[in-house]
Parts: structure tokens; sequence; C-alpha cells
């Protein structure tokens, strides 16, 4: 039992430490478990519908079976200490004073699963998070300490708001890193450079296709983890666009932005700049966050066209499909022919049944028709579309 207020805060201590920190869960288990006498401390989560095992940690002197969670899978709709906890969410309680102990000793949970491994007795609390899971966290013990006391269960109870809070704060990080983690690799699967930063210009993020472009340091680059110009006077515009979206944006709670154009000192094409607000709807009382996104197009990098796609779209062929490309990278058809190695009537053929397969009857024509439709956007934003 607990000896002491300051085990109590030591514990609930731990289980923020643990709700922050995936890692530390064990230890919070562990010093649970041990603070009740208990053998196993354990922290379950699944799915409600359909019921379904999602995490199963155990901690303590006993070594569960290598088919445990294949057990729990199978036998949870048994476990009649689930259908209890769902019925009084937050309740701590021990199963035999709760549970009927002929139904409860009888029921193939307890059979298969708690008994072999010497672990009759529990103290458990269930609770749901956002309707679509439930856990059960508590701590089970054998025979030598026999069933918990009704002044055990009473100052586990003291603990489970503490514990309930961690679990579910868990649960929702968990969630967001899953989301941020989803995010990133959709934005690293552009071939647009994106880069997010906060209003005073810090990156805090940039895609593969933007490191790319900051790596070579020609009109872009990254000072002391801000975003910097070629000249002091590019990186206060940069500061200086970065800082008026955000505010603009706050201010009249509407979607802003703002672009410009970076000279390169390489003497390339200047590099065109678009920054655009981030969830300027939201108060920040802690604005230690990403606030604008960047886009950065490059004019002289070539983009990928997605003729696999293209050809699918409008039933051409592949030779058919790679003139639509060059087409739309600025090619003539002189310059098609000469780049695939064909003669100028071959090209003009493949043209005029592109034109028989689309509808249309120009080039220009041709052109709009690719660009207004599903894969106009694609080839505007430079997507990577795989076929």
């Amino acid at each position: 039992m607990l000896n002491s207020i300051e085990q109590a805060l030591e514990l609930v201590g731990c289980f923020q430490d643990a709700a922050l920190d995936n890692s530390r869960w064990p230890d919070a288990l562990s010093r649970l478990s041990g603070a009740f006498q208990g053998d196993l401390g354990v922290l379950t989560v699944g799915s409600i519908q359909p019921m379904t095992l999602i995490t199963n940690l155990m901690t303590g002197t006993i070594v569960p079976p290598p088919n445990l969670e294949e057990l729990i899978d199978r036998l949870s709709p048994t476990d009649l200490r689930l259908q209890y906890g769902m019925s009084h969410p937050g309740k701590a309680f021990a199963c035999r004073q709760v549970l009927d102990e002929k139904a409860w000793t009888a029921s193939p949970f307890y059979r298969e699963i708690l008994e072999p491994n010497g672990v009759p007795y529990s103290i458990v609390c269930m609770d749901v998070v956002d309707r679509h899971y439930v856990f059960s966290t508590g701590t089970l013990r054998g025979d030598r300490d026999g069933s918990f006391t009704n002044e055990e269960v009473r100052q586990f109870e003291s603990l489970t708001p503490h514990l309930i809070r961690a679990v579910r704060t868990q649960i929702r990080l968990g969630q967001q890193q899953s989301v941020t983690d989803d995010l990133r690799a959709t934005l690293n699967a552009l071939v647009a450079a994106v880069i997010l930063v906060d209003a005073t210009g810090k990156v805090w993020f940039a895609n593969h296709a933007a490191e790319s472009i900051l790596a070579q340091g020609d009109g872009l680059g990254v000072s002391q983890g801000r975003l910097r110009g070629g000249t002091p006077g590019d990186s206060g515009k940069i500061e200086a666009m970065v800082a008026e979206t955000v505010m603009a944006a706050r201010a009249s709670r509407l979607p802003g932005g703002d672009a410009l154009t970076l000279d390169r000192p390489s003497g390339k094409a200047p590099l065109n700049l678009l920054c655009v607000p981030m969830r300027a709807d939201r108060l920040e009382v802690f604005p230690l966050r990403p606030s604008a996104m960047l886009f950065v197009s490059d004019p002289e990098a070539e983009r990928p066209i997605p003729e696999a796609l293209i050809a699918r779209m409008y039933g051409l062929t592949p030779a058919e499909a790679r003139l639509c490309g060059d087409l739309l990278r600025g090619m003539d058809l002189a310059g098609h022919a000469e780049r695939h190695g064909i003669t100028a009537n071959t090209a003009r053929t493949h043209l005029k049944s592109i034109f028989a397969k689309t509808g249309t009857g120009r080039q220009a024509e041709l052109l709009r028709l690719i660009l207004a439709g599903p894969m106009g956007q694609a080839v505007l934003d430079g997507l990577e579309l795989h076929a």
C-alpha cells in the first residue's frame, strides 16, 4: 500500500513523465505495481469496434507466455473485468469484490490467462478515449499476497484520475504524431519545395525538395536556424514577408499571403517564394509552432510530367503520351522529334491521333484540356505521381 503522500506524488510524477515519453511507461507500471505488492503491472489498449488489441504492455516479476497477445485478443470477449469496467469507466475495482466469484473463475479469460500465470488477483481501472479506444491498467498478483483489500482499492482509486489522464494524453499524442508523420511523408513526396517557418522565420521543417535548394545556398539558405537570402537585403525581405503575412492573417482571421523573388549569385533565374499563413483562426497562447508555409520554385528546374497517367486518362499510347509531355514542357514538334529520334511526319501522325482521342483540334486546345483536367494540378504542382 501507499505509505505516504510523497510516495503518491512520486507515482503521479511517473504517470506524467510517461504521458509525454512512451518509453517511461514500463517504469511507471513497475512502480505502480510495486506500491501495491503486485507481481505484474499492466497497460492494455484496444479498439472498441471491432474489439481488437492494439497494445499490451506488462512489467514485473512474471514472464508472460509468448502467445499472450494472441490469447488476449481471442479471449477478451470473455473477460468479465472488461464488461464491468466498460460500464463503470474510471472506477478502480478488485475483481473478486465486484464480480461473481463462480462466474469469474470459470471464465476462459481467467482459466487460460490469469490462473496459469499465477496472477489470479487484480486491481483494474478502465476508460474510453474518443469513443474508439478502451484501455485497462492496473496490477496483478498471486496467492502469496492474496486478494486486494478494500483499503488498497481505495488508495488505488485515488491515483486513477492521474493514471487515466496520463493514458489519455499518451493516446492523443500518439494520434497527433501519426498525423504528423503522415504529413511529413506527404510533403517529402512532393517535387515542389515546401518550408514551414514560425513568425520569426525559424525553419521548423523543410521537405526533401526544399532541403536540396537550401543546401545549394544559391539565393536561399539557412543561418542560425532561420531563412536567409543571398544578400542582407533579401534576408530582410524574407523576414518582413513572413512577419507581415502572419500578422495580417491574425488580425483579419482571413487567409493572407505574399510573394517575392530572390536573385541568385550564380546568375540563374531568380527563385520564386510564395508565403501563406497556417491556421490563422487559432489564438496563439504559446506561439512556438510553424506559423507560415513557404513554397519555393526554381524556374530552371525541370518538373516531372506524369506521362503514364496522362496515357491512361486519355487512352494514349506511350509515344503519344511522351509527345503530350514534351508539349507541356514547351517543346515544339521538331524538338520532340529530335529528342526521341523520330521523323517530323511520325510526330505529326502522333499528334493527329492525340487530337482524335481527346476531341481537340489544336495544340493550345489540347494543353488547355490537360491542364484543366485531373492531371492539370499534378503538372502544375510538380507532383511525382507513379503509374
